[in-house]
Protein backbone atom coordinates (compact mmCIF):
# COMPACT_ATOMS: atom_id res chain seq x y z
CA UNK A 1 0.00 0.00 0.00
CA UNK A 2 1.42 3.39 -1.00
CA UNK A 3 1.93 6.33 1.28
CA UNK A 4 -0.69 8.23 -0.71
CA UNK A 5 -3.35 5.55 -0.19
CA UNK A 6 -2.60 5.47 3.54
CA UNK A 7 -3.12 9.21 3.69
CA UNK A 8 -6.44 8.93 1.88
CA UNK A 9 -7.60 6.19 4.25
CA UNK A 10 -6.58 8.29 7.28
CA UNK A 11 -8.49 11.25 5.85
CA UNK A 12 -11.57 9.11 5.24
CA UNK A 13 -11.37 7.83 8.82
CA UNK A 14 -11.18 11.36 10.17
CA UNK A 15 -14.20 12.32 8.08
CA UNK A 16 -16.11 9.32 9.46
CA UNK A 17 -15.26 10.35 13.03
CA UNK A 18 -16.19 13.98 12.40
CA UNK A 19 -19.51 12.91 10.85
CA UNK A 20 -20.23 10.76 13.91
CA UNK A 21 -19.43 13.70 16.19
CA UNK A 22 -21.74 15.93 14.16
CA UNK A 23 -24.61 13.50 14.56
CA UNK A 24 -24.15 13.60 18.33
CA UNK A 25 -23.99 17.42 18.22
CA UNK A 26 -27.17 17.62 16.13
CA UNK A 27 -29.07 15.31 18.46
CA UNK A 28 -27.92 17.23 21.51
CA UNK A 29 -28.93 20.57 19.96
CA UNK A 30 -32.37 19.11 19.22
CA UNK A 31 -32.99 18.36 22.92
CA UNK A 32 -36.16 20.06 24.16
CA UNK A 33 -36.48 18.28 27.50
CA UNK A 34 -33.96 16.88 29.95
CA UNK A 35 -35.15 13.27 29.59
CA UNK A 36 -33.86 13.37 25.99
CA UNK A 37 -30.34 12.96 27.37
CA UNK A 38 -31.03 9.23 27.08
CA UNK A 39 -31.62 9.73 23.35
CA UNK A 40 -28.23 11.40 23.04
CA UNK A 41 -26.66 8.40 24.80
CA UNK A 42 -28.42 6.11 22.34
CA UNK A 43 -27.03 8.19 19.45
CA UNK A 44 -23.58 7.92 21.04
CA UNK A 45 -23.85 4.12 21.04
CA UNK A 46 -24.88 4.10 17.38
CA UNK A 47 -21.87 6.21 16.40
CA UNK A 48 -19.45 4.00 18.33
CA UNK A 49 -20.98 1.04 16.50
CA UNK A 50 -20.69 2.72 13.08
CA UNK A 51 -17.02 3.46 13.78
CA UNK A 52 -16.36 -0.25 14.36
CA UNK A 53 -15.97 -0.16 18.15
CA UNK A 54 -18.94 -2.51 18.68
CA UNK A 55 -19.63 -1.61 22.36
CA UNK A 56 -21.80 -3.69 24.67
CA UNK A 57 -23.44 -0.52 26.06
CA UNK A 58 -22.77 3.22 26.12
CA UNK A 59 -23.16 5.05 29.40
CA UNK A 60 -22.70 8.26 31.38
CA UNK A 61 -21.51 8.65 34.99
CA UNK A 62 -21.80 11.98 36.87
CA UNK A 63 -20.02 12.55 40.15
CA UNK A 64 -21.71 14.09 43.18
CA UNK A 65 -18.75 14.80 45.53
CA UNK A 66 -20.92 16.36 48.25
CA UNK A 67 -22.73 13.08 48.86
CA UNK A 68 -19.98 10.64 47.75
CA UNK A 69 -22.28 9.26 45.05
CA UNK A 70 -22.51 9.16 41.29
CA UNK A 71 -25.43 8.71 38.91
CA UNK A 72 -25.27 6.11 36.18
CA UNK A 73 -27.24 6.14 32.90
CA UNK A 74 -26.91 3.42 30.29
CA UNK A 75 -28.27 2.27 26.95
CA UNK A 76 -29.40 -1.27 26.31
CA UNK A 77 -27.06 -3.74 24.63
CA UNK A 78 -28.51 -2.82 21.22
CA UNK A 79 -28.22 0.90 21.94
CA UNK A 80 -31.88 1.06 22.96
CA UNK A 81 -32.88 4.24 24.76
CA UNK A 82 -33.24 3.42 28.48
CA UNK A 83 -34.87 6.15 30.56
CA UNK A 84 -33.93 6.49 34.20
CA UNK A 85 -30.77 6.46 36.25
CA UNK A 86 -29.30 4.82 39.34
CA UNK A 87 -27.49 6.55 42.18
CA UNK A 88 -24.47 4.57 43.42
CA UNK A 89 -22.05 4.94 46.30
CA UNK A 90 -18.54 5.97 45.19
CA UNK A 91 -17.19 3.71 47.93
CA UNK A 92 -19.14 0.72 46.61
CA UNK A 93 -16.04 -0.68 44.87
CA UNK A 94 -12.35 0.12 45.34
CA UNK A 95 -12.01 0.57 41.58
CA UNK A 96 -14.62 3.37 41.70
CA UNK A 97 -12.83 5.17 44.55
CA UNK A 98 -9.55 5.10 42.61
CA UNK A 99 -11.28 6.37 39.46
CA UNK A 100 -12.90 9.23 41.36
CA UNK A 101 -9.54 10.32 42.83
CA UNK A 102 -8.02 10.37 39.32
CA UNK A 103 -10.93 12.40 37.96
CA UNK A 104 -10.50 15.05 40.70
CA UNK A 105 -6.82 15.57 39.96
CA UNK A 106 -6.71 15.01 36.19
CA UNK A 107 -8.24 17.81 34.10
CA UNK A 108 -6.85 16.57 30.78
CA UNK A 109 -8.82 14.77 28.10
CA UNK A 110 -7.67 11.41 29.37
CA UNK A 111 -9.12 7.95 28.91
CA UNK A 112 -9.21 5.46 31.78
CA UNK A 113 -9.57 1.75 31.06
CA UNK A 114 -10.95 -0.28 33.96
CA UNK A 115 -10.64 -4.04 33.88
CA UNK A 116 -13.23 -6.05 35.84
CA UNK A 117 -12.27 -9.63 36.62
CA UNK A 118 -14.96 -12.30 36.71
CA UNK A 119 -15.13 -11.85 40.49
CA UNK A 120 -15.35 -8.06 40.12
CA UNK A 121 -18.14 -8.48 37.59
CA UNK A 122 -20.25 -10.42 40.09
CA UNK A 123 -19.98 -7.52 42.56
CA UNK A 124 -20.57 -4.95 39.81
CA UNK A 125 -23.75 -6.61 38.55
CA UNK A 126 -25.03 -6.94 42.10
CA UNK A 127 -24.56 -3.21 42.76
CA UNK A 128 -26.12 -2.27 39.41
CA UNK A 129 -29.03 -4.68 39.64
CA UNK A 130 -31.51 -1.78 39.71
CA UNK A 131 -30.25 -0.53 36.33
CA UNK A 132 -30.11 -3.87 34.55
CA UNK A 133 -33.37 -5.26 35.97
CA UNK A 134 -35.23 -2.23 34.57
CA UNK A 135 -34.09 -3.09 31.03
CA UNK A 136 -36.19 -5.23 28.66
CA UNK A 137 -35.16 -8.81 28.03
CA UNK A 138 -32.39 -8.96 25.45
CA UNK A 139 -31.08 -5.50 26.40
CA UNK A 140 -29.47 -6.40 29.72
CA UNK A 141 -25.80 -6.93 30.38
CA UNK A 142 -25.01 -10.24 32.07
CA UNK A 143 -21.74 -11.66 33.47
CA UNK A 144 -21.93 -14.46 30.88
CA UNK A 145 -21.23 -11.91 28.13
CA UNK A 146 -17.73 -11.46 29.61
CA UNK A 147 -16.18 -14.92 29.95
CA UNK A 148 -12.67 -13.44 30.39
CA UNK A 149 -13.67 -10.35 32.35
CA UNK A 150 -14.79 -7.02 30.99
CA UNK A 151 -13.53 -3.51 30.23
CA UNK A 152 -15.07 -0.17 31.09
CA UNK A 153 -13.57 2.49 28.83
CA UNK A 154 -13.93 5.94 30.42
CA UNK A 155 -13.59 9.28 28.64
CA UNK A 156 -12.91 12.20 31.00
CA UNK A 157 -15.13 15.31 30.95
CA UNK A 158 -15.69 18.04 33.52
CA UNK A 159 -18.88 16.42 34.91
CA UNK A 160 -17.68 12.84 35.09
CA UNK A 161 -17.11 10.22 32.41
CA UNK A 162 -18.75 8.94 29.26
CA UNK A 163 -17.76 5.62 27.87
CA UNK A 164 -18.68 2.14 26.80
CA UNK A 165 -18.48 -1.42 28.00
CA UNK A 166 -16.55 -4.02 26.02
CA UNK A 167 -15.25 -7.57 26.31
CA UNK A 168 -11.93 -6.52 24.68
CA UNK A 169 -9.32 -3.97 25.66
CA UNK A 170 -9.57 -0.85 23.45
CA UNK A 171 -7.02 0.09 20.80
CA UNK A 172 -5.17 3.39 20.82
CA UNK A 173 -7.41 4.69 18.01
CA UNK A 174 -10.54 3.78 20.01
CA UNK A 175 -9.15 5.71 22.98
CA UNK A 176 -8.50 8.71 20.77
CA UNK A 177 -12.06 8.54 19.37
CA UNK A 178 -13.50 8.37 22.88
CA UNK A 179 -11.42 11.39 23.90
CA UNK A 180 -12.99 13.47 21.13
CA UNK A 181 -16.49 12.28 22.02
CA UNK A 182 -15.91 13.05 25.70
CA UNK A 183 -14.88 16.62 24.83
CA UNK A 184 -18.02 16.97 22.73
CA UNK A 185 -20.18 15.47 25.44
CA UNK A 186 -19.01 18.11 27.91
CA UNK A 187 -20.78 20.68 25.72
CA UNK A 188 -23.80 18.38 25.35
CA UNK A 189 -24.13 18.05 29.09
CA UNK A 190 -23.95 21.79 29.60
CA UNK A 191 -26.98 22.11 27.32
CA UNK A 192 -28.70 19.39 29.35
CA UNK A 193 -28.06 21.37 32.55
CA UNK A 194 -29.50 24.52 30.98
CA UNK A 195 -32.63 22.65 29.91
CA UNK A 196 -32.92 20.97 33.30
CA UNK A 197 -32.63 24.35 35.04
CA UNK A 198 -35.37 25.82 32.84
CA UNK A 199 -37.60 22.81 33.50
CA UNK A 200 -37.07 23.14 37.23
CA UNK A 201 -38.08 26.81 37.09
CA UNK A 202 -41.19 25.96 35.05
CA UNK A 203 -42.09 23.14 37.43
CA UNK A 204 -41.65 25.42 40.44
CA UNK A 205 -43.98 27.97 38.83
CA UNK A 206 -46.51 25.19 38.19
CA UNK A 207 -46.36 24.00 41.81
CA UNK A 208 -46.62 27.52 43.20
CA UNK A 209 -49.65 28.19 40.98
CA UNK A 210 -51.32 25.04 42.36
CA UNK A 211 -50.61 26.15 45.94
CA UNK A 212 -51.97 29.60 45.13
CA UNK A 213 -55.24 28.08 43.85
CA UNK A 214 -55.66 26.35 47.21
CA UNK A 215 -54.86 29.58 49.06
CA UNK A 216 -57.36 31.49 46.92
CA UNK A 217 -60.13 28.94 47.52
CA UNK A 218 -59.35 29.06 51.24
CA UNK A 219 -59.64 32.84 51.35
CA UNK A 220 -62.93 32.61 49.45
CA UNK A 221 -64.49 30.50 52.24
CA UNK A 222 -67.40 32.25 53.94
CA UNK A 223 -68.86 29.22 55.72
CA UNK A 224 -67.26 26.23 57.42
CA UNK A 225 -69.26 23.94 55.11
CA UNK A 226 -67.01 25.12 52.27
CA UNK A 227 -64.00 23.29 53.74
CA UNK A 228 -64.91 20.31 51.54
CA UNK A 229 -64.58 22.55 48.46
CA UNK A 230 -61.05 23.46 49.53
CA UNK A 231 -60.16 19.79 49.96
CA UNK A 232 -61.58 19.02 46.52
CA UNK A 233 -59.32 21.77 45.19
CA UNK A 234 -56.31 20.21 46.95
CA UNK A 235 -57.07 16.88 45.30
CA UNK A 236 -57.48 18.43 41.84
CA UNK A 237 -54.14 20.23 42.18
CA UNK A 238 -52.40 16.96 43.08
CA UNK A 239 -53.85 15.44 39.92
CA UNK A 240 -52.85 18.39 37.73
CA UNK A 241 -49.30 18.23 39.10
CA UNK A 242 -49.12 14.55 38.17
CA UNK A 243 -48.77 13.24 41.73
CA UNK A 244 -49.15 9.47 41.60
CA UNK A 245 -52.46 9.20 43.49
CA UNK A 246 -54.70 6.21 42.86
CA UNK A 247 -56.46 6.22 46.21
CA UNK A 248 -57.24 9.87 46.93
CA UNK A 249 -56.11 12.68 49.20
CA UNK A 250 -57.30 13.05 52.79
CA UNK A 251 -57.18 15.63 55.56
CA UNK A 252 -57.35 14.52 59.20
CA UNK A 253 -57.89 16.63 62.30
CA UNK A 254 -55.28 15.81 64.93
CA UNK A 255 -57.53 16.11 68.03
CA UNK A 256 -59.13 13.14 69.85
CA UNK A 257 -57.80 10.54 67.44
CA UNK A 258 -57.68 7.75 70.05
CA UNK A 259 -61.38 6.95 69.66
CA UNK A 260 -61.98 7.96 66.04
CA UNK A 261 -60.26 9.58 63.10
CA UNK A 262 -62.16 12.60 61.76
CA UNK A 263 -61.20 13.34 58.20
CA UNK A 264 -62.32 14.78 54.90
CA UNK A 265 -61.33 13.30 51.58
CA UNK A 266 -61.52 13.50 47.82
CA UNK A 267 -61.01 10.87 45.15
CA UNK A 268 -60.26 7.20 45.64
CA UNK A 269 -63.13 5.04 46.89
CA UNK A 270 -65.67 7.74 46.02
CA UNK A 271 -65.52 10.72 43.69
CA UNK A 272 -65.69 13.08 46.64
CA UNK A 273 -66.27 12.05 50.25
CA UNK A 274 -67.33 14.56 52.83
CA UNK A 275 -66.45 14.59 56.51
CA UNK A 276 -66.29 11.05 57.85
CA UNK A 277 -65.77 9.63 61.33
CA UNK A 278 -63.64 6.49 61.15
CA UNK A 279 -64.00 4.39 64.34
CA UNK A 280 -60.94 2.66 65.71
CA UNK A 281 -59.84 -0.40 63.70
CA UNK A 282 -57.19 -2.70 65.13
CA UNK A 283 -55.14 -3.14 61.97
CA UNK A 284 -51.78 -1.59 61.01
CA UNK A 285 -53.07 0.64 58.21
CA UNK A 286 -55.24 2.39 60.81
CA UNK A 287 -53.16 2.22 63.99
CA UNK A 288 -49.85 3.26 62.43
CA UNK A 289 -51.18 6.52 61.04
CA UNK A 290 -52.37 7.39 64.55
CA UNK A 291 -48.83 6.81 65.84
CA UNK A 292 -47.44 9.06 63.08
CA UNK A 293 -49.94 11.86 63.74
CA UNK A 294 -49.22 11.81 67.49
CA UNK A 295 -45.53 12.48 66.89
CA UNK A 296 -44.09 15.93 66.36
CA UNK A 297 -45.11 17.67 63.10
CA UNK A 298 -43.21 16.21 60.17
CA UNK A 299 -43.35 13.68 57.36
CA UNK A 300 -43.61 9.89 57.20
CA UNK A 301 -44.43 7.27 54.58
CA UNK A 302 -45.66 3.67 54.91
CA UNK A 303 -46.25 0.69 52.64
CA UNK A 304 -48.48 -2.36 53.15
CA UNK A 305 -49.05 -5.65 51.36
CA UNK A 306 -51.99 -6.43 49.10
CA UNK A 307 -53.42 -8.70 51.82
CA UNK A 308 -53.29 -5.90 54.42
CA UNK A 309 -54.83 -3.49 51.93
CA UNK A 310 -57.78 -5.78 51.17
CA UNK A 311 -58.45 -6.47 54.86
CA UNK A 312 -58.51 -2.74 55.62
CA UNK A 313 -60.70 -1.79 52.64
CA UNK A 314 -63.16 -4.59 53.46
CA UNK A 315 -63.70 -3.02 56.90
CA UNK A 316 -63.74 0.50 55.45
CA UNK A 317 -66.65 -0.37 53.14
CA UNK A 318 -68.74 -1.13 56.24
CA UNK A 319 -68.49 2.51 57.38
CA UNK A 320 -70.59 5.41 55.99
CA UNK A 321 -70.22 7.02 53.50
CA UNK A 322 -68.18 4.15 51.99
CA UNK A 323 -71.20 1.84 52.46
CA UNK A 324 -72.93 3.85 49.71
CA UNK A 325 -70.43 2.74 47.07
CA UNK A 326 -71.87 0.36 44.50
CA UNK A 327 -71.11 -3.36 44.68
CA UNK A 328 -69.30 -3.13 41.35
CA UNK A 329 -67.08 -0.31 42.64
CA UNK A 330 -66.26 -2.17 45.85
CA UNK A 331 -65.39 -5.29 43.89
CA UNK A 332 -63.16 -3.31 41.52
CA UNK A 333 -61.27 -1.60 44.36
CA UNK A 334 -60.76 -4.85 46.30
CA UNK A 335 -59.49 -6.65 43.20
CA UNK A 336 -56.80 -4.10 42.36
CA UNK A 337 -53.34 -5.70 42.29
CA UNK A 338 -50.45 -4.36 44.32
CA UNK A 339 -50.06 -3.09 47.85
CA UNK A 340 -51.01 0.13 49.59
CA UNK A 341 -48.68 3.10 50.00
CA UNK A 342 -49.36 6.23 52.05
CA UNK A 343 -47.36 9.41 52.55
CA UNK A 344 -48.42 11.80 55.31
CA UNK A 345 -47.41 15.32 56.33
CA UNK A 346 -48.33 16.28 59.91
CA UNK A 347 -48.85 19.92 60.95
CA UNK A 348 -49.87 21.27 64.33
CA UNK A 349 -53.63 20.92 63.81
CA UNK A 350 -54.07 18.86 60.65
CA UNK A 351 -52.51 16.00 58.74
CA UNK A 352 -52.70 15.57 54.98
CA UNK A 353 -52.03 12.21 53.39
CA UNK A 354 -52.10 10.72 49.91
CA UNK A 355 -52.42 7.06 49.05
CA UNK A 356 -52.06 4.76 46.08
CA UNK A 357 -53.28 1.21 45.50
CA UNK A 358 -50.39 -0.14 43.46
CA UNK A 359 -47.89 -0.18 46.33
CA UNK A 360 -45.07 1.78 44.68
CA UNK A 361 -43.49 4.46 46.90
CA UNK A 362 -44.28 8.05 46.03
CA UNK A 363 -41.41 9.89 44.36
CA UNK A 364 -39.30 12.45 46.20
CA UNK A 365 -41.00 15.22 44.22
CA UNK A 366 -44.47 13.83 45.07
CA UNK A 367 -43.59 13.90 48.76
CA UNK A 368 -42.10 17.40 48.53
CA UNK A 369 -45.33 18.65 46.93
CA UNK A 370 -47.30 16.96 49.74
CA UNK A 371 -45.24 18.75 52.39
CA UNK A 372 -45.78 22.13 50.76
CA UNK A 373 -49.50 21.47 50.33
CA UNK A 374 -49.70 20.44 53.99
CA UNK A 375 -48.27 23.79 55.11
CA UNK A 376 -50.76 25.66 52.94
CA UNK A 377 -53.69 23.61 54.26
CA UNK A 378 -52.68 24.31 57.85
CA UNK A 379 -53.31 27.99 57.04
CA UNK A 380 -56.66 26.97 55.52
CA UNK A 381 -57.64 25.24 58.75
CA UNK A 382 -56.78 28.34 60.76
CA UNK A 383 -59.28 30.25 58.61
CA UNK A 384 -61.78 27.41 59.08
CA UNK A 385 -61.47 27.73 62.88
CA UNK A 386 -62.01 31.50 62.64
CA UNK A 387 -65.16 30.93 60.56
CA UNK A 388 -66.31 28.24 62.97
CA UNK A 389 -65.97 30.66 65.88
CA UNK A 390 -67.81 33.40 63.98
CA UNK A 391 -70.61 30.98 63.02
CA UNK A 392 -70.96 29.85 66.63
CA UNK A 393 -71.25 33.48 67.75
CA UNK A 394 -73.80 34.22 65.02
CA UNK A 395 -75.78 31.09 65.95
CA UNK A 396 -75.80 32.07 69.60
CA UNK A 397 -77.08 35.51 68.67
CA UNK A 398 -79.79 33.92 66.50
CA UNK A 399 -80.89 31.63 69.33
CA UNK A 400 -80.91 34.47 71.83
CA UNK A 401 -83.04 36.60 69.49
CA UNK A 402 -85.54 33.73 69.10
CA UNK A 403 -85.72 33.28 72.87
CA UNK A 404 -86.33 37.01 73.29
CA UNK A 405 -89.29 36.86 70.85
CA UNK A 406 -90.86 34.06 72.90
CA UNK A 407 -90.20 36.00 76.13
CA UNK A 408 -91.74 39.12 74.66
CA UNK A 409 -94.90 37.28 73.58
CA UNK A 410 -95.11 35.60 76.97
CA UNK A 411 -94.84 38.94 78.80
CA UNK A 412 -97.52 40.39 76.52
CA UNK A 413 -100.14 37.83 77.70
CA UNK A 414 -103.16 39.35 79.43
CA UNK A 415 -105.41 36.28 79.42
CA UNK A 416 -104.68 32.58 79.99
CA UNK A 417 -106.34 31.89 76.65
CA UNK A 418 -103.30 33.51 74.95
CA UNK A 419 -101.10 30.62 75.93
CA UNK A 420 -101.86 29.12 72.53
CA UNK A 421 -100.44 32.24 70.86
CA UNK A 422 -97.22 31.73 72.81
CA UNK A 423 -97.11 28.15 71.55
CA UNK A 424 -97.43 29.41 67.98
CA UNK A 425 -94.52 31.86 68.45
CA UNK A 426 -92.48 29.06 70.04
CA UNK A 427 -93.15 26.88 67.00
CA UNK A 428 -92.18 29.61 64.54
CA UNK A 429 -88.92 30.35 66.31
CA UNK A 430 -87.93 26.69 66.70
CA UNK A 431 -88.82 26.00 63.09
CA UNK A 432 -86.44 28.76 61.97
CA UNK A 433 -83.65 27.42 64.18
CA UNK A 434 -84.12 23.68 63.60
CA UNK A 435 -86.18 23.27 60.45
CA UNK A 436 -88.54 20.50 59.26
CA UNK A 437 -90.55 20.44 62.48
CA UNK A 438 -93.98 18.86 62.36
CA UNK A 439 -95.07 20.38 65.64
CA UNK A 440 -93.77 21.75 68.93
CA UNK A 441 -95.23 23.06 72.14
CA UNK A 442 -95.17 22.49 75.86
CA UNK A 443 -96.68 20.10 78.37
CA UNK A 444 -97.97 20.94 81.85
CA UNK A 445 -97.32 18.11 84.31
CA UNK A 446 -98.31 17.46 87.92
CA UNK A 447 -96.92 14.83 90.24
CA UNK A 448 -99.10 11.78 90.85
CA UNK A 449 -101.41 12.84 88.02
CA UNK A 450 -101.76 10.17 85.36
CA UNK A 451 -102.34 12.63 82.53
CA UNK A 452 -100.58 15.77 81.28
CA UNK A 453 -101.91 18.93 79.61
CA UNK A 454 -100.52 19.34 76.07
CA UNK A 455 -100.34 22.60 74.09
CA UNK A 456 -99.20 22.08 70.50
CA UNK A 457 -98.64 24.42 67.59
CA UNK A 458 -98.96 23.42 63.95
CA UNK A 459 -98.72 25.11 60.56
CA UNK A 460 -102.40 26.04 60.55
CA UNK A 461 -102.46 27.57 64.05
CA UNK A 462 -102.45 25.97 67.48
CA UNK A 463 -104.46 23.49 69.52
CA UNK A 464 -106.17 24.35 72.77
CA UNK A 465 -104.77 22.55 75.79
CA UNK A 466 -105.84 18.90 75.94
CA UNK A 467 -105.03 15.99 78.22
CA UNK A 468 -103.19 12.76 77.33
CA UNK A 469 -102.32 9.87 79.67
CA UNK A 470 -98.72 9.49 80.77
CA UNK A 471 -99.16 5.77 81.33
CA UNK A 472 -99.74 2.96 78.87
CA UNK A 473 -97.39 4.36 76.20
CA UNK A 474 -93.60 4.21 76.19
CA UNK A 475 -93.12 7.73 74.79
CA UNK A 476 -95.42 9.57 77.18
CA UNK A 477 -94.33 7.52 80.17
CA UNK A 478 -90.65 8.20 79.42
CA UNK A 479 -91.19 11.95 79.03
CA UNK A 480 -93.19 12.14 82.27
CA UNK A 481 -90.49 10.15 84.07
CA UNK A 482 -87.91 12.71 82.87
CA UNK A 483 -89.99 15.57 84.27
CA UNK A 484 -90.41 13.83 87.65
CA UNK A 485 -86.65 13.27 87.87
CA UNK A 486 -85.93 16.87 86.95
CA UNK A 487 -84.01 16.07 83.77
CA UNK A 488 -83.11 19.20 81.81
CA UNK A 489 -83.41 17.29 78.56
CA UNK A 490 -84.85 13.98 77.43
CA UNK A 491 -85.35 12.54 73.97
CA UNK A 492 -87.31 9.60 72.58
CA UNK A 493 -86.76 8.20 69.09
CA UNK A 494 -89.23 5.75 67.53
CA UNK A 495 -89.23 3.87 64.25
CA UNK A 496 -90.78 0.81 62.67
CA UNK A 497 -93.17 -1.19 64.89
CA UNK A 498 -92.57 1.02 67.93
CA UNK A 499 -93.69 4.08 65.99
CA UNK A 500 -96.78 2.26 64.70
CA UNK A 501 -97.70 1.15 68.22
CA UNK A 502 -97.39 4.73 69.48
CA UNK A 503 -99.79 6.12 66.84
CA UNK A 504 -102.22 3.22 67.36
CA UNK A 505 -102.28 4.13 71.07
CA UNK A 506 -102.96 7.80 70.28
CA UNK A 507 -105.78 6.93 67.88
CA UNK A 508 -107.50 4.93 70.63
CA UNK A 509 -107.79 8.14 72.72
CA UNK A 510 -110.85 10.14 71.57
CA UNK A 511 -109.28 13.56 72.21
CA UNK A 512 -106.13 12.71 70.24
CA UNK A 513 -108.16 11.07 67.44
CA UNK A 514 -110.25 14.22 67.02
CA UNK A 515 -107.12 16.42 66.76
CA UNK A 516 -105.67 14.16 64.09
CA UNK A 517 -108.96 14.10 62.19
CA UNK A 518 -109.27 17.92 62.34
Amino acid sequence: MTKKSITVQALQRQLEIEAALERVRSRSMAMQSSDELSDVLSMLFQQFDLLGIAPKTAWLTLWNPEEDTFTYRSTGTSGLRIQGQQVLDINGMDIWKDLYEKWKTDTSDSVEVLYYSKEDLQQLFSLMEETFSAMPEGERLTPEQFPNGGYSVQGHCKFGYIGYTHAQEPSEEEKEILTRFATEFGRVYQRFLDIERAEAQAREAQIEAALERVRARSMAMHRTSELQDVINTVYQQFLELGVDISGGAFIAINDDIDTELICWGAGGTAEYIERVHLPFMDMPIYTEILVGIKKEPGFFTESYSQKEKRAFLTELFKIPPYTEASSAHKKEVLSRPGGYTRSCYVSENTSIFIINHHGRPFSQEDNDILKRMGKVFEQTYTRFLDLQKAEAQAREAQIEAALERVRARSMAMHHSSELGDVAAVLFDQLNELVGELWTCGFVLCEKDRKEDEWWLSMDGGFTRGFFLPNVGDYTHATLYEGWVKGDAFRTVQLEGNSLQEHYDWLMDIPTARKIFED
